[in-house]
Parts: C-alpha cells; structure tokens; sequence
C-alpha cells in the first residue's frame, strides 16, 4: 500500500501568525510553493494560507499586503491525517473536505502535505 509518507512535499514550510502577508509571499516564491502553513510553533498548525488567499483577499480587495497579517487572511480549516494514512483515503478525505491540501503529522505535529497536484502526479504514473 502507498502511503501518504511517500509522497508528501517535506519540509513543512510555516510562518508565525503575525507575519505580513508579503512576507509570506516572498517565503512562497522563493520556495516555488503556493500555500505555507500558519503555525506558533512550526508543529500544529493554525491556519493555510494559499495564494489565492492573497489574490482574492489582498491583491483583489487593493488591501496593502505589507500591512495585514497572515492570520486575518488564512483559512483556518485544516485537514490532518497520520503519516499511515493511504492516498486513497486521503483523496476521499480532500473530495468530501472540498479541500486541496492536507497536513500530515506523526505523533501530532505536522511533517509534511499532500496537495491535490501530489495525487495527479501519482495518478499520471
């Protein structure tokens, strides 16, 4: 069985709620990343943001993005599933969520993420 260990993008990228979000962003692009994990301590998280948190919720709404933090943007929903869970779980799990990334922990704090591009690289062989 596949499981989410061999495929989650390691290692989790965080940033402290208080960050701006153009800090964020210059994190994001530097990383080749398009969402980073809001998190106290880099190992529970308290929110994602993604970039199309800040297109919609910065760039669209012409708010300045040296100025407003990350945690007034973030999704503060996020999924977690053990580092044993399989693909196929986790594929049910983001279908039913309507959500593209999921946090992977191991004894409770956060290793990895599985995004939804992970599984159709899988997928495409």
């Amino acid at each position: 069985m596949i499981t989410v260990k061999d495929w989650m993008s390691k290692p989790i990228i965080s940033v402290k709620p208080g960050t701006t979000v153009q800090e964020a962003a210059d994190i994001m692009a530097k990383h080749n990343i398009g969402s980073m994990l809001v998190s106290e301590d880099g190992k529970k998280a308290k929110g994602i943001v993604t970039e199309r948190d800040i297109l919609k919720k910065i760039l669209a709404a012409q708010q300045d993005p040296k100025a407003v933090k990350v945690e007034q943007i973030m999704t503060k929903k996020v999924i977690t599933v053990d580092v044993k869970t399989s693909l196929l779980e986790i594929s049910k799990i983001m279908t039913k969520n309507i959500m593209r990334r999921i946090v992977v922990t191991e004894k409770g704090n956060m290793i990895g993420i599985v995004t939804a591009r992970d599984l159709l690289q899988l997928m495409a062989g």
